[in-house]
């Protein structure tokens, strides 16, 4: 019957594993019995009904393939699936020839073993039992793939010991056991449903594939409750074209979440099944979510937080790099921008923390352009009204993209405040005055200083001085004039450390 709750017996000697394997399908929604072993197993399926058993090996009085074969000769039709410590191929060959739906070795991940309960109690009984002779032998050959791919993945991702090694990993093992032609992996902007390109299966796609997509928001709900979704045939992908490499179809595609401590982390992208216009499996979306389940495993226990967050970084810096090469008058502004904003940081004397920050976040303070058209951000002559709204964007959308990464707070005010004004008149909130973060003053002055004697489609570079004197007229009016008073005692230095930053980086 529709939304019954499933029952499930679990069969397993050691109290600690069952009772705690309970608990976790419980909170799924399952009913659920445990008995010691064989023998306890047999009279609670005697006396009441299951969906599904599930059962060790190892155990006292009736082992664990006697209990099946018990199992099969009252309930034929009642699925079982076996645990054993010792992955052993000719025992998972024994168990699935005495009639068990799967074969599953210890230590196992509760999520995983859920799934797979899942997949089996929404199949027809048909699907794994009363198989005839080349039944079984297939059904035995997908085993021996799986217990094979499992394995292949286990040893990828421990030799995976650079984030970006995994990122590597998880792409080409993707498309290796999908049999896909191509394979992406993207950051995900949750807000937004934005998402940014960090690595790609093959590698030849580098120049081709874009930045970044935005997903449907519906698409994107539906990937928080499952573990991967699936599209065939040119109408249902046409919605991925955007993300597509150029000139390349997409027929089939799969996308299946990332999450890492139950927060979104990406999306992995695989494209073109054996290059027809066929569905990814069942079988690929287990796969799929077993490769990503293992690899969020391995980057919480091995520690690799704080290497992620500086390569998550490396990778917006890089796109920020990007989107300034595009357009030759900005190239290099973001790394102008950051010197000049030390500088000024260490003459008002700003605390080494301050410093980290800054040098974070003035790097990073155009990120949000990345949403903008280049249409726009590429525009030879003045903006319309309408373009500039999009564009005082950019800073919202920044602090937007950053906010996964768990930025503490004086990076995101830099990233969002850093176009505000003394006056009030800034944008995006027209915070004034001292409300103004302090260390996006320092921003919001670098940055100015640099668009000024910076070359731009609309209009030709001012001269240090010129940009001087713009500076000290807008002192209390567009800067705080601290920030303008510590800028100029630079500019007075005899080492001319601001001109060896400008020469530097043109």
């Amino acid at each position: 019957m529709i939304g019954m709750i499933k029952r499930i017996l679990i069969v397993e000697d050691d109290p600690a594993i069952s009772h705690s394997f309970a608990a976790f399908l419980k909170r799924k929604g399952y009913d659920v019995e445990c008995a010691v072993d064989g023998v306890e197993g047999l009279r609670r399926l005697r006396k009441s009904a299951f969906d599904l058993v599930v059962s060790d090996i190892m155990m006292p009085r009736l082992n664990g393939l006697d209990f099946l074969a018990a199992v099969k000769e009252e309930s034929a039709d009642l699925p079982v699936v076996m645990v054993t410590g010792f992955a052993e191929l000719e025992t998972a060959i024994t168990a699935m020839k005495k009639g068990a739906v799967d074969f599953v070795t210890k230590p196992f991940s509760y999520d995983q073993m859920e799934h797979n309960i899942r997949r089996i109690l929404r199949s027809s009984p048909v699907t794994y039992l009363h198989d005839d002779d080349d039944g079984l032998h297939a059904r035995l050959n997908r085993k021996v793939r799986e217990l094979s791919i499992l394995y292949t993945i286990n040893e990828a991702l421990e030799n995976a010991d650079r984030i970006d090694d995994l990122f590597t990993t998880i792409t080409e093992l993707a498309r290796e056991i999908t049999e896909a032609q191509s394979c992406a992996f993207y950051i995900a902007d949750q807000e937004n449903a934005l998402y940014y390109l960090k690595n790609q299966s093959p590698e030849r796609d580098k120049d081709t594939r874009p930045p970044f997509f935005s997903l449907d928001a519906a698409i994107a709900e539906h990937l928080k409750m499952e573990h991967a979704l699936t599209w065939a045939g040119p109408h249902e992908t046409a919605f991925y074209r955007d993300a597509a490499p150029k000139d390349t179809d997409v027929d089939s595609l799969l996308i299946a979440p990332l999450y890492v401590r139950n927060e979104s982390f990406g999306i992995l992208a695989v494209e073109n099944r054996n290059g027809k216009n066929g569905r990814f499996t069942a079988s690929d979306i287990n796969f799929i979510h077993i490769l990503l389940k293992k690899a969020a495993l391995h980057i919480e226990n091995n520690a690799l937080c704080e290497t992620i967050y500086k390569n998550l970084v490396d990778t917006l810096q890089s796109l920020v790099t990007t989107l300034e090469a595009k357009d030759k008058y900005t190239e290099r502004h973001s790394h102008r921008v950051t010197q000049i904003s030390l500088l000024i940081a260490r003459r008002l004397g700003c605390s080494a923390e301050e410093i980290n920050t800054l040098q974070f976040a003035a790097a990073l303070h155009d990120i949000g352009k990345i949403g903008i058209s280049d249409a726009i951000l590429q525009k030879a002559g003045r903006l319309t009204d309408t373009e500039y709204e999009i564009i005082k964007q950019h800073p919202v959308i920044g602090e937007r993209i950053l906010q996964p990464l768990g930025m503490l707070p004086h990076e995101k005010a830099v990233i969002r405040h850093h176009h505000e004004r003394w006056d009030g008149n800034g944008y995006p909130d027209g915070l004034a005055g001292r409300d103004i973060p302090y260390l996006a003053r320092i921003v919001s002055l670098a940055d100015a200083y640099d668009a000024m004697t910076s070359d731009r489609v609309y209009r030709k570079r001012l001269s240090h001085e010129t940009a001087l004197a713009e500076i000290k007229r807008n002192a209390w009016y567009q800067f705080d004039g601290n920030m303008v008073e510590a800028f100029f005692s630079i500019c007075q230095d005899q080492d001319r450390a601001l001109e060896h930053i400008m020469a530097k980086s043109a």
